[in-house]
């Protein structure tokens, strides 16, 4: 049985609920696209308890399901999703609240507004938007127009502004509510990604480009600790064992493909500090754009 953390990635990544067979057809067309393997809608229709019948997923194609979701191999995706659930099993329960057509809370649970120590009274009224850091705002504003269409949305990730000005983390779900067809509010749900707070920062994500021989041609990573003086000097002296990575293998894969690689990636600190990144990796044609953000760690 596929781990419910692991369903929930995968619709994430295909961008809608998986509900009916032709979902599945669709979405075995989405993995083709992306990474060129091939899972049949039949194998899916199992995979999302839609057909009761049939054998067992083989472990080739709990890889292929691994690889479109980011990750190596589906051990590395098991442990991922095992992390993340003892990391969200002591949550007090699911995080929600509704917003109306102009973006206006008009409701939320009592976990929310603790999650952001907020009163839920305080929370009514007022725009989500003023919740939200700089990305996240253009997510909803960009989506808007999906959600008035009748389309359910999945977010890997947002970040939550709390009310001492730190930022959380969420998982979200996006759920618009229609009335003959005319949109009038969307349903969010929540679960928190990491118990972790993290500082505020201009970007929650980090840019940096690379010429093809991992030179810094570009970056704002300032805030990780890298000076600008990394200009016109190499990853490689930042990272000795780069070659040793998952990113030194799809950096070169990135040169030959006009296609965005999206990926995650674990890295070790010590004995116990585990973290996960998240890449995105796309060619300029002089170089490589890099967005990187930290998905996960435990200390």
């Amino acid at each position: 049985m596929v781990p419910e953390i692991i369903l929930e990635k995968i619709q994430q990544k295909f961008g809608q609920k998986i509900r009916y067979p032709k979902d599945c057809e669709s979405l075995s067309r989405d993995i083709n696209k992306n990474i060129g393997s091939n899972i049949s809608a039949t194998t899916l229709l199992r995979i999302f308890n839609l057909r009761n019948e049939g054998s067992k997923p083989t472990l080739r194609t709990l890889d292929v399901i691994a690889e479109y979701i980011g990750f190596e191999s589906w051990q590395l995706a098991i442990e991922f999703s095992m992390n993340l659930a003892k990391n969200q099993k002591n949550d007090d329960g699911k995080l929600t609240y509704s917003t109306n057509e102009h973006l206006i809370i008009i409701d939320c649970n009592e976990h929310f507004a603790n999650a952001l120590q907020y009163l839920k009274e305080e929370l009514v009224g007022i725009s989500i938007l003023t919740l939200l850091d700089r990305n996240t705002k253009m997510f909803v504003k960009d989506k808007i127009e999906e959600l008035k269409k009748g389309k359910s949305i999945y977010d890997s990730v947002g970040r939550y502004i709390r009310k001492d000005g730190e930022e959380i983390y969420l998982n979200r779900y996006l759920k618009p509510v229609l009335k003959d067809g005319v949109y009038m509010s969307a349903n969010v749900e929540l679960t928190n990604l990491s118990t972790t707070v993290y500082t505020k920062t201009p970007n929650p994500k980090y840019v940096f480009i690379l010429d093809f021989n991992f030179v810094f041609l570009y970056n704002d990573i300032t805030q990780l600790g890298f000076e600008k003086s990394y200009l016109n000097r190499s990853l490689k002296d930042l990272v000795p064992e780069l070659e040793k990575t998952k990113f030194f293998e799809l950096f070169h894969l990135c040169k030959s493909t006009t296609n965005k690689i999206n990926f995650t990636e674990r890295i070790t600190f010590g004995e116990n500090n585990i973290r996960w990144y998240e890449y995105s990796l796309e060619s300029t044609g002089n170089g490589v754009i890099v967005i990187t953000s930290l998905l996960y760690k435990s200390d």
